[in-house]
């Protein structure tokens, strides 16, 4: 059904709407704005159905019928057309306007006779016409936007078959209509294509004894120009050359008859006829090469002309590439090249000179070797204890005289200094001290601190003694609170026991 095609608008689908919109014009003084929408749906729906359909004539007695929708069409197309009549989107045509002109009159016409048709008449026509306000379903009408599609269509695919402006832009007008039979449904619609674009100045209409020829503009232009004497030269020459090419296929036609009526009198022993056949099969084949060699000349013609047209083309390329290289170059002489070349010689030799005196003038830069040299220092300056340990001063801080480590200035880094250790040394001459305040009643024994040797020897004595003290089994000692004379007596019992165990021992 009509409504199911998907050309029409959403609104299409709309009952309550669409019931309005079929329904007869009123009076445009009660409600101006919907008078104006309701005729702008029905006359874009026109023109872009004509569009989509490919048609460029309407009839108007048909034309109600593109639109039913549920059984019913609408009632105020008549309104529409006689608008878009007056607006200018449809315009009247008869049907002699739809064909070709006969060709003998329209060449004893000339332009002047055409011009007086095209641009006098048929406006005064259309006047009067108006005026008098023929009968509408009597009348053809062209839908003008959808003429100027089809237009735009039939120069694209003229264009798109052109290989050379100069050999294909004039064609005879029964070659393009079998061309364009793809796009128009009638030879009528196509003839108003090509009188639509001869009005538009895009293509040339020329009239000759025989033929309508159709020149279209370059493909660079977008108007065609008039049709030289040059132009029907080459038309000619491709003329021939569509007519060789037809006599040579004909002629190949005959040649196979002539052999298969050769082989067939052969077979029924005719022999006269069969050699008759065969002297036509050898005439034809004679005739069919001089045929070719003409075309082969006629080729090598058009290919020439062909390669002319590019070789100008070309030629005018570089003439406009060489006046545009000769402003450029009189804008850049050769001076001046120098002089820039000299100035950014000279500007990049001073930025050179800049970024080495920036590295010679770089301060606080230390090469790798010193950075080597004083890692090697400090670990150079560990120092290693009597043990074998190795004392290493924290950061900040400097080995003393007798191997401990105190810090160089403390209030600088705000933390309080570590105490330093005490040496090994200095230990034991506080345990020496404690046993001289001993009398263990061993006079054999020599005095610890009495130091007659060298320092390590006398480290060496200190060391052996502290052994043997170190090995000496104490009693134990009781418990008792200070103070209480039991347990003072106690104690000096004990210690007085302790040099007679000690010289047991030894």
């Amino acid at each position: 059904m009509a409504e199911k095609r998907t050309r029409f608008p959403e609104t299409w689908k709309d009952d309550t709407r669409m019931t309005v919109l079929f329904a007869p014009f009123r009076d445009k003084s009660l409600n101006p704005s919907s008078w104006d929408q309701k005729m702008t749906f029905w006359s874009n729906l026109i023109t872009s159905d004509c569009i989509d359909s490919g048609d460029i004539v309407i009839d108007v007695k048909t034309l109600p019928s593109r639109f039913e929708r549920n059984g019913k069409t609408p009632a105020c197309l008549s309104s529409v057309i006689s608008e878009m009549e007056r607006t200018g989107k449809l315009k009247q045509i008869t049907d002699t306007e739809m064909l070709p002109s006969n060709k003998g009159a329209s060449s004893s016409k000339g332009w002047m006779s055409w011009g007086v048709d095209t641009f006098i008449k048929a406006p005064i026509s259309l006047g009067w016409n108006l005026m008098t306000k023929p009968t509408i379903s009597s009348t053809k009408l062209v839908v003008v936007d959808a003429l100027k599609t089809k237009c735009d269509e039939v120069c694209k695919l003229q264009c798109a078959c052109m290989d050379c402006d100069l050999t294909d832009s004039v064609i005879d007008y029964s070659d393009l209509w079998v061309r364009s039979k793809q796009l128009c449904k009638t030879e009528s619609e196509f003839y108003l294509v090509l009188k639509e674009l001869a009005k538009e100045k895009r293509i040339i209409l020329h009239y000759t004894d025989t033929n309508l020829l159709v020149k279209f503009p370059k493909r660079s232009e977008s108007t065609a120009g008039p049709v030289m004497e040059q132009d029907i030269q080459i038309y000619s020459l491709k003329k021939a050359s569509q007519v060789l090419l037809d006599r040579i296929e004909k002629l190949g036609k005959d040649v196979d008859r002539l052999t298969v009526e050769a082989k067939m009198y052969k077979r029924k022993d005719m022999k006269q006829y069969a050699l008759r056949s065969l002297r036509q099969r050898r005439r034809t084949q004679n005739r069919m090469s001089k045929l070719s060699g003409s075309l082969d000349m006629i080729d090598d013609v058009l290919g020439r002309i062909q390669h002319a047209a590019s070789d100008e083309m070309v030629l005018k390329a570089l003439q406009a590439g060489s006046g545009a290289l000769k402003t450029l170059t009189d804008k850049t002489g050769l001076d001046e090249v120098h002089r820039t070349m000299d100035n950014l010689a000279e500007i990049l030799d001073q930025q050179n000179e800049i970024e080495a005196e920036m590295n010679m003038s770089r301060i606080g830069d230390v090469s790798s070797d010193d950075l080597e040299r004083e890692l090697e220092s400090l670990i150079g300056e560990q120092v290693s204890s009597p043990q074998g340990t190795t004392v290493v001063p924290p950061e900040g801080a400097s080995l003393s005289p007798t191997g401990g480590a105190t810090l160089s200035s403390p209030l600088n880094t705000g933390v309080s200094a570590p105490k330093a250790p005490v040496p090994l040394e200095n230990d034991m001459v506080e345990i020496a001290d404690l046993l001289a305040d001993l009398d263990f009643g061993s006079p054999s024994r020599p005095d610890p601190l009495k130091q007659t040797g060298s320092p390590s020897e006398n480290m060496t004595t200190i060391s052996k003694y502290s052994s043997e003290i170190c090995d000496i089994d104490f009693p134990e000692v009781p418990s008792f609170s200070p103070g209480t004379p039991e347990k003072s007596k106690d104690r000096q019992k004990t210690w007085t026991k302790l040099p007679q165990k000690e010289a047991a021992h030894s």
